[in-house]
């Protein structure tokens, strides 16, 4: 389905729908910030959460990584909310290029990915 104008679409991250485009002028790059939340199945909570530990750490360490966090709701067991964000673009596809072959990518298949992706100056 394609995207409207202005909106931004990365790959091959499955599950993110739409993100939306701000930009705060023409001056140097602008960093890519995605937040939301992801809904993981029952049977896929226990790997999920023996392979987020390693996933954040090397997230984080990660170049053009400025914030990375995946927190557990705490009223939904399920529900784990994300904010992550990186120097521009580039770095935030090297993100996503990294976790392909990846135990998070195995166990977190079938999570129910509810993402917005930004650019902000």
């Amino acid at each position: 389905m394609p995207h409207p104008p202005g909106e931004l679409a990365f790959f091959p991250l499955p599950g993110i729908l739409t993100s939306s485009h701000t930009s705060g002028g023409d001056s140097g790059l602008a960093k890519t910030i995605l937040s939301g939340h992801i809904v993981v199945p029952a049977k896929d909570l226990s790997g999920v959460l023996a392979a987020l530990p390693t996933h954040i750490e090397l997230t984080r360490k990660e170049p053009g990584c400025l914030e990375f966090r995946v927190e557990r709701d705490g009223q939904r067991a399920d529900i784990f909310h994300v904010y992550e964000e990186f120097v521009d673009c580039a770095a935030f596809e090297a993100h996503q290029a990294r976790i392909a072959g990846t135990a998070w990518q195995e166990a977190s298949a079938h999570v129910e990915r509810h993402y917005t992706v930004r650019e902000e100056q």
